[in-house]
């Protein structure tokens, strides 16, 4: 009954819990869950880390190679991040070419970094 309500009426099913300084896992506001950090976890890359937050895991690698700069910047290098939303992460993701949100993710990403 408590998850239709959560998927039926959200706002009020959190006001609940908020109105009692808990979480609906039943910690505290200002309690934190579990992080776990584990860094260079793939092998094949220049470098990685996965990090397991409660019941969410984040895996990230990065991959480097060497190419030749732009013509008109020969003394800059650049960085093409790519980011990839496989279906490990959610069933609503599909094998294949990035879709519109990891092409999202992947923009905003190399909008920060050309900050």
């Amino acid at each position: 009954m408590a998850e239709e309500f959560r998927l039926v009426q959200p706002k009020e099913y959190y006001n609940k819990f908020l109105d009692k300084n808990v979480r609906p896992d039943e910690r505290e506001l200002a309690d934190f869950r579990q992080t776990i950090l584990n860094i260079g976890c793939i092998t094949t890359a220049e470098g990685s880390a996965l990090v397991r937050l409660g019941h969410t895991t984040v895996i990230c690698g990065i991959k480097a190679e060497l190419a030749k700069p732009n013509t008109d910047q020969p003394m800059n290098g650049f960085i093409v991040p790519n980011v990839e939303l496989s279906p490990l992460c959610s069933p609503n993701f599909r094998p294949g070419p990035p879709g519109e949100q990891a092409q999202v993710l992947s923009q905003n990403m190399a909008d920060l970094i050309a900050k």
